[in-house]
């Protein structure tokens, strides 16, 4: 029979102190560190250039999203703009239309709101602008 090895209890032995280590290891983006590359390339040959592969891959698809991204936020700003105009202006000769026919009352209401609005829109829109800059 072989003989076991005497183990000491914490509770037994004063000078007993615990001792553990914890490691860990983190990165951020889509291509681990070096170490842990050349890790993956030893398990599994080619590894580290299908992960920089994929990671290529999923860098193009995002700039290319954000492009469409860009390109649909302005194209919808010139066409509010533009369509705001349409909306301050046909109320502005909605106005006149009416003043010209006998309604001078409501035709100056109406045109003057189409212009208020106009102005509103156009000065709105400049701070808003200029508060996405800062």
């Amino acid at each position: 029979m072989a003989n076991k090895p005497n183990y000491i209890k914490p509770d037994e032995d004063p000078a007993y102190i615990a001792h553990a280590e914890i490691a860990a290891t983190a990165y951020a983006g889509p291509i681990p560190d070096a170490n842990q590359l050349s890790k993956y390339e030893q398990a599994c040959p080619g590894a580290a250039d299908r992960i920089i592969a994929m990671a290529e891959k999923q860098s193009s698809h995002r700039q290319e999203i954000e492009k469409i991204i860009v390109q649909s936020n302005s194209k919808s700003s010139i066409m509010g703009v533009i369509f705001a105009f349409l909306i301050g202006l046909s109320t502005v000769i909605g106005g006149i239309i009416l003043a010209f026919n006998g309604r001078e009352i409501s035709g100056s209401f109406i045109g003057s709101a189409g212009l208020v609005g106009l102005v509103s829109v156009f000065i709105y829109g400049t701070r808003f602008a200029n508060k996405k800059k800062d």
